[in-house]
């Protein structure tokens, strides 16, 4: 639980989670009081479009001839959220506007 730990200490974390690949939540913490169910629909979320993204990174390299795969993780921004995911099947949930997004990605991707 210190990796996880150590990602919720990130300024603006309010959850981190660790989530299988069929979206089961293999372990968190909150800052804030979280129903267990809202964070089993967002490990839910996170595994699907995990999912989604290791379909899809074998495919972009053919069309811009970078290199996109493995796909090493993601994020969404929206409203006064972003959610944070590596490929590790790690997450977080931070608020914008208090978040380090360089300091949240790096010390998600070191806490594996």
């Amino acid at each position: 639980m210190q990796a996880i730990d150590d990602v919720l200490a990130i300024e603006g974390a309010i959850v981190a989670f660790d989530f299988a690949p069929d979206g089961q939540v293999l372990a968190s913490r909150a800052r804030a009081e979280l129903a267990p169910e809202t964070v089993k629909s967002l490990a839910q979320i996170c595994a699907t479009i995990t999912q989604l993204f290791n379909s899809l990174a074998p495919a972009l390299p053919a069309l811009t001839g970078a290199g996109w795969a493995p796909q090493n993780g993601w994020l969404y921004c929206g409203g006064s959220l972003t959610l944070v995911v590596d490929n590790g099947r790690r997450a977080v949930v931070v608020d914008a506007a208090k978040v380090d997004l360089n300091r949240t990605v790096d010390t998600l991707f070191r806490s594996r």
